[in-house]
């Protein structure tokens, strides 16, 4: 039994050097993501700002760190390629510059290669440990084989024995050609001496046999447990080295892609059957408009610069012109300054309140001027604008979305005043204000559509979908609107 210690020792030996390397890569594959994640911590870092920090994400007053800290600590991947998009989006646009994509495009290569060795070292890994196995199988077997030998040896003496046992000296004599008197007591202590070697000599590998059988059901479970330890922590960065992984995305996208379709004819369907007049579609839009949360409201009034808000406004019925009224006035009071102040082309500033928001006609027209003034100019430098600046003047322009719809439903009879009284010059300023504001919503559509392409794009070269398209700011689910075509008329 010392050659069963010893062997056991030996095996958890061998066992425990293959642990050490099966540690070893299971650092390595932990730190897979590492250069990733430290190029984009490294980039987020350049240019985020704390206002931008402050602004997106709440949780970040309770964060007692640094900013470095919470980007590093509590941002997830896809909130820092966000950030990087938006920082980055204008470059994109302008110059086509995609350094980012081009690096974690190289970092992603560099990742898949590592899989790749990583997936063999862990075939590998498993070989190791089963060639322990393997070797104590081969002793199983070279024991098993001494005891077949040891019975068949043991079966022959007994057989042997018997026969001495039954025949007389002479007889036993003359069939072994023994001359003289055989000694039959003196035959049978041997055979007996021989069988009994055999016995213990049988004990003894039966013994080991059942001590190579325990090692083995041992290091076996150890070997299925080791298995399942580095699945594990492969699977945790989606390499499968024993198992095909199945491929449910595509099925999975063809699902998708088959319900937008269905979706989207749905949709269409409805707008080809249902031609409802104007002022009924402004109804439908409404009723919609009504019943969204005020979140999903402020949206609608930034998407499109309002404008399909503003054609509501104007179709609608006096009663429903002062719902959506009453509705707007809570919306400028959620607004967060009592006042803006803006700048006109030659430098002048006016400050304007929020009461005088809600009553634009009765604005002076220079007033209005300047307005346009400085919307005129961010239109125009748009392209140069980082994400703060358009941020901040996006805070503006709430101002002036939610007084322009304000204006349309002022008036008791609407569309009809606005007939009896002419196209004044004070509506005119108005209008070309609101031309302005559509203006930047358009520009501002197009790089968030832009946006998100890069966005989606970066996302896939770190192994993440495409945004769901309900996340997307530029798929905002718009208002009800049965029947456009006929509401554009």
């Amino acid at each position: 039994m010392a050659e069963i210690r010893e062997l056991k020792s030996a095996m958890k030996k061998s066992f425990t050097e293959v642990d050490a390397l099966k540690e070893n890569l299971a650092v390595r594959v932990a730190e897979i993501n590492k250069e990733r994640d430290d190029y984009v911590n490294s980039e987020v870092l350049k240019v985020v700002s704390p206002e931008y920090l402050e602004s997106h994400y709440r949780d970040i007053q309770e964060f007692s760190g640094t900013l470095d800290e919470f980007v590093c600590t509590r941002l997830s991947l896809e909130q820092k390629l966000e950030i990087l998009t938006d920082y980055n989006i204008n470059r994109q646009i302008l110059e086509g510059n995609n350094g980012i994509e081009v690096k974690l495009d190289d970092i992603a290569k560099r990742k898949k290669d590592a899989k790749e060795q990583f997936k063999e070292e862990a075939l590998e890994l498993v070989s190791m440990y089963q060639t322990i196995l393997d070797e104590n199988k081969s002793r199983i077997s070279l024991i098993e084989q001494d005891i077949s030998t040891i019975k068949k040896q043991l079966e022959t003496a007994e057989n042997k024995l018997q026969e001495i046992m039954g025949k007389d000296d002479e007889s036993i004599a003359f069939a072994g050609r023994v001359s003289g008197k055989f000694d039959k007591a003196q035959a049978m202590a041997s055979m007996k001496e021989q069988i009994e070697s055999l016995k213990t000599d049988l004990e003894i590998k039966q013994k080991e046999l059942q001590g190579l059988q325990q090692l083995q059901r041992k290091y076996m479970t150890e070997l299925n447990a080791r298995k399942v330890e580095i699945q594990t922590f492969l699977k945790a960065q989606n390499i499968y080295a024993f198992e095909r992984a199945a491929n449910t995305n595509s099925d999975t996208s063809k699902e998708n892609a088959n319900e937008n379709i269905s979706d989207k004819e749905q949709r269409t369907e409805q707008v080809q059957q249902v031609k409802d007049k104007p002022k009924q579609i402004a109804k439908s839009m409404f009723k919609d408009f009504m019943e969204a949360p005020p979140e999903r409201q402020r949206k609608l009034l930034r998407l499109n610069g309002n404008e399909e808000i503003l054609k509501m406004a104007r179709r609608l019925g006096p009663f429903d012109r002062r719902r959506l009224e009453t509705i707007m006035n809570q919306r400028m009071e959620e607004l967060k300054y009592d006042s803006i102040v803006f700048t006109a082309n030659d430098g002048t500033q006016i400050t304007v309140t929020k009461e005088e928001m809600k009553s634009m006609r009765n604005m002076k027209e220079e007033t209005l001027r300047v307005m346009r003034e400085e919307l005129d100019r961010f239109n125009q430098d748009f392209s140069k604008k980082n994400i703060e600046e358009i941020e901040e003047f996006e805070g503006k322009l709430d101002y002036i979305r939610i007084g322009s719809i304000l204006n349309e439903t002022s008036s008791k009879f609407g569309a009809i005043a606005r007939f009896l009284n002419g196209f004044s010059k004070k509506e005119n300023s108005i209008y070309e204000l609101a031309k302005s504001a559509a203006r930047y919503a358009n520009l501002k559509s197009e790089r968030t559509a832009k946006k998100e392409e890069m966005l989606d794009r970066l996302r896939a070269k770190v192994g993440r979908k495409p945004m769901d398209e309900y996340t997307k700011e530029s798929t905002i689910k718009q208002l009800d609107r049965t029947g456009a075509d006929e509401f554009h008329r």
